[in-house]
């Protein structure tokens, strides 16, 4: 996912709570290496827990060119000394939080490297790692041992779920239609494919 933002200009318009600061700072610290710069952006006027949204229905005058006159006025986001160091606190439930968004990313962005394909009955299907076709239903072991080879950890279930029902809903819209043939020799059952 961090790919389409390389030399981007990044801007993230936060909400005005702790989880919203919190976040916009993980993602800033997260993307700040890949994209051209950040720029972290509390907007004026907002109430407690106020979005962009919000902000627009302040007044009629917070509209797109006094939006992009913020942005244009904003410094460019910098990550602290302290952000990097190893914090010895315990952990609050904005840091949990944060953890579990971390992980989801990055099982989204293992997930999102499959290959998609999708046959005649809209089923959905990647390449297993020894190349055989695999439903992506079938993908929990296959994204859990990807994981675990990078976090050190394993995704939470409600993730995993997610992310494969992403993944038939992408595969039915994006995903190469193939032509399936089912196999059968020395007891073995597999699939083969045919591109169309």
């Amino acid at each position: 996912m961090l790919r389409h933002l390389k030399g981007k200009s990044v801007v993230i318009l936060i909400d005005n709570d702790n989880p919203g600061r919190e976040y916009g700072e993980y993602l800033a610290r997260t993307i700040h290496d890949t994209a051209k710069n950040v720029k972290v952006i509390l907007l004026p006027g907002l109430e407690e827990k106020g979005d962009v949204v919000d902000w627009a229905k302040i007044s009629s005058s917070n509209d797109g060119a006094k939006l992009r006159e913020i942005i244009a006025a904003a410094p460019l986001w910098r990550p602290s000394e302290e952000a990097g160091a190893e914090e010895t606190t315990a952990e609050t439930p904005a840091k949990k939080r944060m953890k579990r968004a971390e992980s989801a990313e990055l099982l989204l962005s293992l997930a999102m490297e499959l290959p998609l394909y999708v046959d005649n009955e809209c089923c959905v299907y990647t390449l297993s790692p020894d190349h055989q076709m695999l439903r992506v239903e079938n993908t929990e072991s296959l994204l859990t041992w990807r994981f675990h080879e990078i976090a050190g950890g394993y995704p939470s279930a409600d993730s995993l779920k997610g992310v494969i029902r992403l993944l038939v809903a992408k595969g039915r819209v994006q995903g190469e239609h193939v032509t399936l043939f089912t196999r059968i020799g020395q007891g073995l059952q597999y699939m083969t494919s045919e591109s169309r």
